[in-house]
Formats: structure tokens, sequence, C-alpha cells
């Protein structure tokens, strides 16, 4: 069984079509692209679905399924036709070779991704991300894209809106430009450029060596149906193809290949001069090498399946939980007036959809995607977020907007399950959060100018003004209403701080509604006076 140069062709077209999907859905400034239309383009990401499978069941975390069924057939077909990375590597890779030569030639298999792989199962075990937050191939390349292409196409975007604007033209709307935090911009081109770099020099040394998707289907494809290898008659020890392999799997000197490193680019098939690289049935096949490090180090499979978690009803989608009294409650900070009380969040705000921290920070993989999908700019990437839990984990940021009543559109992204699909007439219940008044910040009481802008902006109608003996009208929070949008927090003209703000339930609960005769604003591209 040998594939035609229409199955190198089938892979090229379908690792572009992927990174390409992906690329589009993190600078989709206009709206084009359906909700469906990104969920294709992340469904068959394997790390992402593999922790949506453990942490929030359903159709949408079945994508892992087919990606192990084609590695037990044909190997790991993954890493060259789906894998947005390794497609990007791949392009690495023919530019360094139009540059100059690429020494690749076949290096004896190593156990450094062995020992990564049962890192992160023993990191799952303990509830932590970090790793697979570092290291998965997928969310490299979307919050990439997100950090770099996006500013790119803010900047085309406004370019083309002042060119239209000089020529009365207005249809296009200029977009407000933003970068990640520079600890967060920091880490994601430094781990780019090492990326590139081994790229450039090692071809896919990367897949080999530090990715756990690369070591967790090298372990499947040692079962594989079909593999390639070397006819040991027919091979003249050229050296051909070994020179054309990414992997470095190809040891022309014992004519074998290492098929757990082997990620079915299938250019070696095209450079043998006597035919000898064949794909064919390893029960067929003369001699195919095995690493006998696998054998030892195969548990690490089923680690992985059971690293995480599993979510009970109530937390995957059917219901939320009350809020807990650590972090959820608010109690209205009734300090004497003085000096301005600086705001101390004890926690970070979890967008809708993500059930509460543990829950968040169990399944993020910090791909940026919500990042790319929140129209109001308020879900922000950090460094170290959730008391520690989150590492380049997005959370909620109500300086430069709020999380608008009206929008869901980051509930419709998460490929990982981190944030679940939520109804819009079900997301305007979620109580991210509830808002606090520090009375001595407020303008009303120190300076006597009235001011109703968190209650004029509150969609809930929560934040309502309230007249005491005669006096100025202060704000007062209907705690079991409001559902921690920030309207309020950003319409506070208070400075330098803030007199209003949301502080973040650990637990998403579920706010009442509002209250009869309760007008309940609609704050989608409002602006508000401040």
């Amino acid at each position: 069984m040998k594939p035609s140069r229409l199955f190198i062709g089938l892979r090229i077209l379908a690792s572009t079509a992927v990174s390409v999907l992906i690329i589009l859905a993190t600078v989709d400034l206009w709206g084009f692209l359906a909700p469906g239309v990104v969920r294709v383009a992340t469904w068959l990401q394997f790390l992402p679905s593999l922790v949506r499978a453990l942490t929030a069941f359903g159709l949408l975390a079945a994508g892992f399924i087919p990606v192990l069924a084609l590695t037990l057939l044909f190997g790991r077909v993954y890493c060259s036709f789906l894998c947005p990375l390794g497609a990007f590597m791949d392009w690495i890779i023919a530019i360094r070779k139009r540059i100059s030569k690429v020494k690749l030639q076949y290096v004896k298999p190593g156990v450094v991704r062995y020992f990564i792989l049962a890192g992160i199962a023993v990191s799952l075990l303990f509830g932590s991300m970090h790793l697979i937050n570092i290291l998965d191939p997928y969310s490299i390349f979307a919050r990439s894209a997100q950090a770099l292409v996006r500013p790119l196409a803010i900047g085309l975007n406004n370019l083309l809106a002042q060119s239209g604007e000089l020529a009365g033209y207005y249809g296009i709307a200029p977009y407000p430009f933003s970068l990640p935090p520079l600890p967060v911009l920091g880490v994601i081109l430094a781990w780019l450029a090492l990326v590139i770099w081994l790229a450039a020099a090692r071809g896919r040394l990367y897949c080999n060596t530090l990715c756990p998707v690369g070591a967790f289907l090298g372990l499947a494809s040692r079962f594989s149906v079909f593999k390639i290898s070397m006819d040991e008659e027919k091979c003249i020890q050229c050296g051909a193809c070994s020179k054309r392999c990414k992997a470095s799997c190809m040891d022309v000197e014992n004519k074998t290949v290492d098929a757990s490193r082997c990620v079915m680019c299938l250019d070696c098939l095209t450079v043998c001069p006597v035919d000898a690289v064949e794909f064919t049935n390893p029960s067929a096949a003369k001699k195919v090498e095995t690493d006998p490090a696998r054998r030892s180090l195969l548990f690490m499979g089923a680690f992985l399946l059971t690293g995480l978690p599993s979510r009970s009803a109530a937390e995957t989608g059917y219901g939320y939980p009350e809020p807990s009294a650590e972090g959820g409650a608010a109690t209205p900070i009734k300090d004497p007036l003085g000096p301005p009380l600086p705001i101390k969040r004890k926690a970070s705000l979890v967008p809708p959809g993500g059930m509460g921290r543990d829950h968040f920070t169990s399944a993020c993989t910090g791909c940026h995607l919500c990042v790319a999908a929140c129209p109001s700019h308020v879900i922000r990437p950090e460094l170290i977020s959730h008391q520690g839990k989150g590492l380049l984990a997005p959370s909620l940021s109500y300086e430069k907007g709020f999380c608008n009543y009206n929008c869901n559109a980051c509930t419709m992204v998460c490929p990982s399950g981190a944030i679940l699909a939520v109804g819009l007439e079900e997301k305007k219940r979620v109580q991210m959060g509830r808002a606090q008044f520090i009375k001595q910040n407020c303008v009303v009481a120190t300076k006597g100018t009235e001011c109703v802008a968190c209650a004029e902006h509150c969609p809930t109608g929560a934040v309502k003004i309230v007249r005491e003996q005669g006096g100025p009208g202060l704000p007062k929070v209907d705690e079991d209403v409001c559902v921690g949008c920030g309207a309020c927090e950003f319409a506070c003209p208070a400075k330098p701080h803030k007199a209003i703000y949301v502080k973040a339930s650990l637990n998403h609960g579920k706010a009442l509604p509002p209250k009869k005769g309760e007008s309940v604003q609609n704050l989608v591209g409002e602006d508000f006076p401040f």
C-alpha cells in the first residue's frame, strides 16, 4: 500500500485549512465566522478535546476519539494533517530549506518526552494544568495568532477605516488596538521563538521532545495497523529518506523506522530512488524499530485518561451551584469616611460559562480564543491568575469595558470545556460576582456631587440610588439580582479608586431575575459619558 503524491497534497491542504481557520477565528473582528465554524477548526484538537471529555461530557468532547482511531490505523496523522503548530513548523522548515540546506539525519530516540508526559499525568492528578498550558501545540498556535496576527488585522482594519473616511466612506468601523499584557506577550514570544528555532535547526524536534500530544500519540502509534517501513532487500542505504525525514526517525544503517516518532508527513515516500520505503501493514513489514522505553511507560496513557476530575451534572451546564461563602458573599463596606480605599480583589473573575475558579482552571489550556471572541474586550489573559491556579489563563477585567448583558460569544468558542456553552437567557442569570460599594470613594459622599452612573448602567436594576433622611443619593446593591457584569464598575467616575466594583464568586451562582417593574437596560454597543 503506497500513497501517491495526492495524499501528500491532501496533508498540505488539510493542515493549512485547519491553521487558517484557527487564525481567522482569532482575527475575526467583524463577527463573520459563525461559532460552528470555529468549532470545526478546534473539534479535532487532541488535548483540548481530551480535557473537555474529562470535565464536561458531550458530543463536542468526542474529537479526540477519531484522532486516536486514526492513530491506531495510520500512525501519527494528527501531527501532520490536523495540528496547526505542526503545519507552522512545516512552513518554517520549507522556508529554511529555501534559504540554506537543513542537515536532517537520524537521531536515537530519547526519553525526555516520556518524562514530560509523566509530569503532566502527575500534575493533572493534583489538578494543575500548567504544563499543558505551556506545551499544548494547539494552544501555542492559537494564542500566538491572538497575540501577533490579531494586532496586524486591527491595524489593517483601522488603516482601511481611516482611508475610507478620507474618501467619504464610513462603512468600516475603527477597532480598538490591544496587545496582551507584557508578561504574557513575553512568554508567548519566547516560546514561539523556541519553536521556530527548533524547527529551523532540527525539523520536528519539538514534536518528539517537548510535545505531550506527540508523546501520547507516539505510544498509540506502536499499535497502528499501517506504518512506514524499509524493505531491507531493496534498500541501498543511500540516506535520501533520512535526509528528508523531519522527525529524524529513519535509521538507514539498520534499515528501521521508529514508528513512535514518525509524524506521517509521507515525504520519505517521494525521495527513495528504489522504492524501498513503504507504507505497509506491520505484519508484512520485516523489521520495524521499537523503543524499549515505551513499554515501561504505556501506563501514562491511562494517567491522562483518569488524571482530571469529572464534573457532576450541576457543574456541566445543567444548572449553576449556589455561590459559596468564600469569595462569593458580598458584604457592603461600611468604613467611615477617610482616605480613598484601593480595591483589593482576592479572586479573579471567571467568564460566564466557566462555572467558577476550580472548574475553569481545571480545563483551560490558555488558547485565548475567548479573548478574541469577546466583543467588549474584557476577557484578558494573565501570566498567573486565579490564585496561582491559572497559567496564561484569562480572567475578566473591567478597566476598559464591561461584560455585555446580551452577549454570550465567549461561551460558544471554548474547545476545552473550561467555558461551557450557555444560552443567552441563561447567561443573563449567571452570577460571576457581586457588586461592592465603597462609600468613602464615592464622589457623592466625598464631594457632594450628584452621580447616578452606576445605577443608570446596571442592566438588571441591582444597583439603586437610595436617599436617607434627605441626604445625598448613594448606591445600594441588591446582591441577589446582581450578575457581576461590571457595568457599574466601568461607569463609576471616582478616582483614583472606583467606588463600586465586582467581587468575584469562587463558584458561579444564579441571580434572581429583575423584579417586576424594573427596567432592564440593553447595554450592547452603548458608550458611557465618562
